[in-house]
This record gives structure tokens, C-alpha cells and sequence, in this order.
């Protein structure tokens, strides 16, 4: 149960954050949401792909983390192995009302703490260069919400999405087979006609798409995260 504050310094200026992704339950996922703005850093960390919102049906643009409910390939003894972790997870637990840009913590989140880890504001109430940072991350999720939803539906408008179903065995013969995931229809995007193309790399699609596309392959060094994770 999350316990919202909203952010400031009389209240919180002696807290500190003091991460350890082992401990944090939003962690432990094996799809985390992405935005268009951190696509490229994503594409090379992880396989980039489409799902439905269970609610909604909307598309939601996803990192795979791990091929089961809770699995995160990526977490290992508390640090995230990646040189990119997404804003979603990054930015915690710090949230942003969109409609006021008014920053709240959760104060009840496990990273909370007053012995141990980041400073939020420094001793003249001025934020940490921490904070700092992740007030960055929480500026790049409310203005990138609008922008990635305009790429996905650049995607749907120009029939470019398809769905995909991976089937894996590891090692230890165990398999795992993932629904409900979508990619890019590569053929279709080679063959649009070149007005098409021209509007779509000007509007920055082109490029999202084909870095998705290319994220694929990391499909085959997550099945080594797992192979891994079965034989420690």
C-alpha cells in the first residue's frame, strides 16, 4: 500500500533513498513499460515489444525482462545488470502528477530510509545532485507520455504491428511460451511507399521502429540470463 506525500523540504529534508531493487516489489516483473524517449538506451539493454493494456486494450510499449510472472533476469543480488534501467522503475519512489508537474513520494516504499543511502536535499535545503537527477527522469516520463502514444499509434495507423509468440527451451529442457506480445511487421515497413517513409522518419517512427526491431536479438542473450540464473 503506497503512502503519497508530496515532496518538500520541511517534511523530507533529512531523508535518504537507499536503493536495493531486491526490496522493491515493482522490481520484480518480467515486463516493465518503456517511453519513446529512452528507446535507443532500452534497445540496448533489452527486447523491446508491444502489449495490451488488460483494461484498456490499448498498446503499451514494454522491455521483456524475463519469461515468467515476478522473473526479472536482469536483478542479481540487488543491482539492476543494465546500463539502462527505464524511468518507470528508476524514478521510484518518486511520482509526478501530470496535470501540476507536483512531486510526491511514496513514503512507505522500502528505498525510504534515514540512516543510509541518497540524500534527498542537502543541508541548506537545496536537492541533492541525486535528486537532481531524478527529477530529470520524472520531466522525461510526463513529457514522454504524449510522445509515445503518438508513436504507437503512428505504428497502428500505418499497419505495421503484428503479433509475435515466443517459444523457448532451456537447458534444463524446461520451456517457457509468451502470448500476447507484438513487434514490427518488417516486411510491410520495407515495402511502404516512399512518401510514407519519408513522413515517418521525420516524425522519428522509422527509427523506434527499427531499433524494436533490432532489440529482438537480445531475446537470445536474456534465454542466457536464464540458463544462467538454472545452473547457479
Amino acid at each position: 500500500m503506497k503512502n503519497i506525500e508530496e515532496l518538500s523540504k520541511k517534511s523530507h529534508q533529512h531523508i535518504r533513498i537507499n536503493k536495493n531493487y531486491k526490496t522493491l516489489p515493482a522490481a520484480h516483473t518480467h515486463v516493465m513499460p518503456l517511453l519513446i524517449t529512452e528507446l535507443l538506451s532500452s534497445g540496448a539493454n533489452y527486447p523491446i515489444f508491444l502489449t495490451k493494456d488488460e483494461q484498456t486494450g490499448a498498446y503499451v510499449c514494454i522491455a521483456l525482462l524475463g519469461f515468467s510472472e515476478n522473473e526479472n533476469l536482469y536483478l542479481h543480488q540487488g543491482e539492476w545488470q543494465a546500463s539502462h534501467i527505464p524511468l518507470t522503475i528508476a524514478r521510484q519512489p518518486f511520482h509526478i502528477n501530470p496535470e501540476n508537474q507536483t512531486v510526491y513520494i511514496d513514503i512507505d516504499s522500502p528505498w525510504v530510509d534515514k540512516k543510509q543511502g541518497e540524500l534527498i536535499f542537502l543541508e541548506d535545503g537545496e536537492l541533492s545532485p541525486y535528486m537532481e537527477a531524478v527529477m530529470e527522469d520524472l520531466s522525461k516520463i510526463h513529457s514522454g507520455a504524449k510522445e509515445t502514444q503518438a508513436f504507437i499509434n503512428t505504428l497502428s495507423e500505418n499497419d505495421l504491428i503484428e503479433s509475435i509468440e515466443l517459444s523457448i527451451t532451456f537447458d534444463d529442457k524446461s520451456s517457457e511460451k509468451l502470448n500476447g506480445l507484438y513487434t514490427i511487421n518488417r516486411q510491410k515497413l520495407a515495402t511502404l511507399p516512399s512518401e510514407q517513409l519519408i513522413k515517418l522518419h521525420q516524425s522519428g517512427t522509422l527509427e523506434g521502429a527499427y531499433i524494436m526491431l533490432n532489440s529482438v536479438e537480445h531475446v537470445k542473450s536474456l534465454v542466457a540470463r536464464k540458463n544462467k540464473s538454472l545452473s547457479e
